[in-house]
């Protein structure tokens, strides 16, 4: 016998499908399955993009590497070395009277600013035992330069261009000491 499939047949077939309790469990499992993997594939998202984005922001929590802390020591090397030669040339055109005393007390002014923002860096990289002692020399160095720009300062307020600059020299060369004594350790 030949059985006539009718729209009616196959309404009823399907209403009776969603009516049996087996249906009804697939369709609650399948509802739960997906909100599951929903909140599984969130996770694995929010987990790799804070991963992703921690260390994009705080090199400290991070770890910085060996590279890192020679990376922050030759750039502020860099920098302080860059800072050092153009102040003395520029006291030295204010000497010879090229240079006005407010443009080189603006400069001054400038490079205490390089050095504060040098001297943060370095100590906000909190660097490991075997470097710290780098970090700590280079530390008094920006401290001896910072205490040369002061001299130089108070050398121009005072419009001295003609007496010996005894007090600068010196601690120009203690700055350059201390950043003698990490190169001989390099």
């Amino acid at each position: 016998m030949h059985c006539k499939i009718t729209a009616a047949y196959l309404k009823r077939k399907v209403r009776n499908t969603f009516k049996s309790p087996n249906v009804a469990i697939a369709r609650l499992a399948s509802r739960k399955g997906f909100v599951l993997t929903a909140a599984i594939a969130a996770g694995i998202v929010g987990a790799s993009f804070l991963i992703w984005f921690i260390p994009q922001n705080n090199s400290s929590i991070a770890g910085t590497t060996i590279a890192g802390y020679d990376k922050i020591l030759a750039d502020t090397y860099s920098q302080h070395t860059t800072l050092a030669v153009a102040m003395a040339y520029k006291f030295n055109q204010w000497k010879s009277g090229n240079l006005s005393s407010a443009q080189i007390t603006e400069d001054i002014s400038a490079a205490k600013f390089q050095v504060k923002d040098m001297s943060q860096r370095l100590a906000q990289a909190n660097p490991t035992a075997e470097w710290k002692k780098s970090f700590v020399n280079y530390s008094k160095s920006l401290d001896s330069f910072a205490a040369y720009l002061d001299a130089m300062q108070k050398k121009v307020q005072s419009d001295d261009k003609s007496a010996p600059d005894v007090e600068m020299n010196r601690l120009k060369q203690e700055s350059d000491g201390f950043v003698d004594e990490l190169e001989k350790k390099s």
